[in-house]
């Protein structure tokens, strides 16, 4: 593949990553980060939230 080909596809190809990193991956990385936080949002909760999930 050549060098312009290979960069015809990295733009055709950039707007679908785009989307795809912003309606999937960064739901999933706040989610994350938002579990190690109490419900109201304001307290740091650490492994708390986990360790409750995974013992009752």
């Amino acid at each position: 593949m050549t060098g312009t080909r290979r960069a015809v596809a990295a733009v055709f190809l950039l707007p679908a990553l785009v989307l795809l990193g912003a309606l999937v991956l960064y739901p999933i990385g706040y989610s994350v980060y938002r579990s190690f936080f109490d419900q109201a949002g304001t307290g740091f909760a650490g492994f708390d939230n986990y360790e409750a999930l995974f013992t009752d």
